[in-house]
């Protein structure tokens, strides 16, 4: 859930998968969906917060793709509590050091 998450990130990022097929087209802002009902792309959940323009809630994730690609290699897409919204509950990894 998004405390869980919010807990995790707060301390280090946390890789998640989720999909990617509306990420070619991503120019910037916060995504709002629709996302498809599959995972197959792997990014780093890097924080969270709120757009101050328009008030939406959002997790802030970097790609592997560059800084030519979305908002300087980052995205955000709207954080819906409780929704998994574009899946991004469904796999979560952190690293733990030995």
């Amino acid at each position: 859930n998004d405390d869980f998450l919010i807990r995790l990130v707060s301390k280090s990022p946390v890789a998640i998968a989720i999909n990617a097929d509306f990420m070619g087209s991503y120019g910037g802002g916060v995504y709002r969906g629709p996302c498809p009902p599959h995972v197959n792309h792997a990014v780093l959940l890097t924080g969270w917060g709120t757009d101050p323009q328009t008030g939406v809630p959002f997790w802030s994730v970097k790609n592997s793709w560059g800084k030519g690609w979305g908002e300087n290699g980052f995205a955000r897409f709207e954080r819906k509590p409780g929704q998994n919204q574009c899946f991004i509950y469904h796999e979560v990894a952190r690293a733990t050091a030995l």
